[in-house]
C-alpha cells in the first residue's frame, strides 16, 4: 500500500463532543477516509466530522487523505479507517470480488450507512484547446485520475465505450489538484474527474483559464447504462462553473457512506441519525446538490446495511425493499423470476433475494415505502432490435415487459434466440 494513503500531513484531527446525550459515541474514535484534497468527499467528511463532535459527549474523529475509492475500501476492510465514502460501483466490486476486484480477494469487514449524492463523471478540457468531443482526446495526453480511485474506473470505461484504446491517448494518472495545475499550465490536455458537481478544484481552475467540459453523446450514455448497472443519467447545470453556458449531458455514480462492522449497532445508529438530521447543514456546505432523504438513501445499494443503520431505518418506517432487473434480453432467468418481488429489510441475504445473483448481474433494489410511491414513476428498458433504451411504468415486472415488448414480435423473438442469456438457478 502506498504510504500516502494514510499521509499524517494530510490528517484533520477534529476533538470535541459528540452531538447528544446517550448516543453511543463516547469514547468513540473514528478514523474517516476522504480521498483526495479539492474533492467532494473531503468536503462531506470534514462537514460530517464536525456534526458528529459538535455536543456534549466526548469523541474523535481524524479525516484522512487518501488516494480515493478502491483505497478506501481496502484500507477499510483491514482496519486502518472506521468510515469512509468509496463509490457505489467499486463498493459492490470490492465487496464481492467482482469488475476491477475481479482477480482480487473479497475485501469484507465493513458495511453500508447510506447513499448520499450521485457523482457525475466530468472531463476537463481547456477551451483553446480545439477538444470539442471525446473524439478530440485522440492523440492528447489525459489524465485518469489516481491509481485505486474510482475516478480511473470510470475513465477506463468511458474510454473503452468511446473507442479510445490506449494506443490512441497518452494516459496519466494524478490526483485533482495535480491534474488542474497541469491543465492550466498546457502540460496535460484533459482530465477526469468523478466528483459531485460543482467541484471545488474544476471551479478554481475555471477562474485561472477558460475550460470546456466535454460530453458523453446519447449512444456513448446508452452503452455505459445498458453495460453498468451502477450509472445514471447525470446533468451538469448549465452556469455551474464559469463560462459554462450550455447543459452537459454525461453518466453519473452514487457515492456511499461506509462504517467497519466492528463499530457498534448503538453508534452506527447515532451517526446515520446524525447524518439525517442535519441534511440541511451539509447541503450548506457541499457544492453538489444532495437529494438525500431515508428512502432514496437506501436504494441501489447491494451490500448489507450495518445493523446500526437498519436499527435506524426501520424506525423510520423502511423495513422492505424492492428488486429490479434490467428490462432487456441480457438478463438472466432468475433476475427475471426476482424482478418486482418485495422482501424484508432484516432478511435480505446478496445471492438468494438480492443483487448481485451472480458475476454479471446488472440487477439492484429500491426501498419499499408504500404502494403508491410507484405510481407516476417510470423504468428504463432497452428496446431489444435497435439497442435505444425507453421508459415504461415502474410498477411493471419483467414478465409483463416481456410480454408485451418481446413476445410474438418476430423481429424481437430471433433477437432473443441469438443472444446470451445467463440461466442460473438457485
Amino acid at each position: 500500500m502506498k504510504k500516502k494513503i494514510l499521509g499524517i500531513g494530510a490528517t484533520v484531527l477534529i476533538l470535541s463532543a459528540a452531538f447528544f446525550a446517550g448516543c453511543g459515541l463516547t469514547g468513540t474514535r473514528i478514523r474517516f477516509g476522504a480521498a483526495g484534497l479539492g474533492g467532494t468527499y473531503h468536503v462531506f467528511a470534514d462537514t460530517f466530522a464536525g456534526l458528529i463532535t459538535a455536543g456534549k459527549e466526548k469523541c474523535t474523529v481524524e479525516v484522512k487523505t487518501t488516494a480515493g475509492s478502491a483505497a478506501n475500501l481496502r484500507l477499510l476492510s483491514d482496519g486502518y479507517i472506521q468510515m469512509a465514502v468509496a463509490q457505489n460501483d467499486l463498493t459492490n466490486d470490492a465487496y464481492y470480488a467482482a469488475g476491477t476486484f475481479e482477480n482480487s480477494r473479497k475485501y469484507r469487514g465493513y458495511s453500508a450507512v447510506a447513499a448520499l449524492y450521485t457523482e457525475s463523471c466530468q472531463i476537463v478540457g481547456r477551451a483553446d484547446s480545439g477538444i470539442e468531443s471525446m473524439d478530440g482526446l485522440q492523440g492528447k495526453t489525459v489524465s485518469v485520475g489516481e491509481n485505486e480511485s474510482g475516478t480511473e474506473l470510470n475513465a477506463e470505461q468511458i474510454l473503452a465505450v468511446s473507442g479510445l484504446t490506449d494506443k490512441l491517448i497518452d494516459k496519466v494518472h494524478l490526483d485533482y489538484t495535480e491534474a488542474a495545475e497541469r491543465l492550466a499550465d498546457g502540460k496535460i490536455d484533459a482530465f477526469f474527474c468523478t466528483a459531485g458537481a460543482e467541484t471545488t478544484v474544476i471551479s478554481e481552475l475555471s477562474k485561472q483559464c477558460e475550460i470546456r467540459l466535454l460530453e458523453l453523446d446519447e449512444s456513448t450514455r446508452d452503452k455505459l447504462l445498458n453495460s453498468y448497472t451502477f450509472y445514471t443519467e447525470s446533468v451538469i447545470p448549465k452556469g455551474t462553473y464559469n463560462n459554462q453556458t450550455e447543459d452537459i449531458h454525461t453518466v453519473g455514480v452514487k457515492a456511499v457512506l461506509l462504517v467497519s462492522d466492528k463499530l457498534p449497532e448503538k453508534t452506527v445508529k447515532a451517526l446515520t441519525k446524525t447524518l439525517f438530521e442535519n441534511k440541511q447543514e451539509l447541503q450548506y456546505a457541499l457544492p453538489v446538490n444532495i437529494v438525500m432523504n431515508e428512502q432514496t438513501a437506501t436504494e441501489g445499494i447491494t451490500i448489507p446495511f450495518h445493523k446500526g443503520a437498519a436499527a435506524y431505518y426501520k424506525e423510520c418506517g423502511i423495513d422492505k425493499y424492492q428488486y429490479l432487473a434490467t428490462l432487456d434480453l441480457r438478463t438472466s432467468e432468475i433476475c427475471r423470476e426476482l424482478d418486482g418481488k418485495v422482501f424484508l429489510v432484516k432478511d435480505q441475504q446478496p445471492g438468494k433475494n438480492c443483487p448481485p445473483m451472480h458475476p454479471w448481474c446488472r440487477s439492484t433494489t429500491i426501498a419499499i415505502i408504500g404502494e403508491k410511491m410507484l405510481e407516476g414513476m417510470k423504468r428504463r428498458a432497452r428496446d431489444p432490435v435497435t439497442g435505444k433504451t425507453y421508459l415504461v411504468p415502474a410498477s411493471m415486472n419483467y414478465r409483463e415487459w416481456y410480454a408485451k415488448y418481446v413476445k410474438g414480435d418476430g423481429k424481437t423473438v430471433a433477437k432473443e434466440a441469438g443472444s446470451d442469456i445467463i440461466e442460473m438457478t438457485q
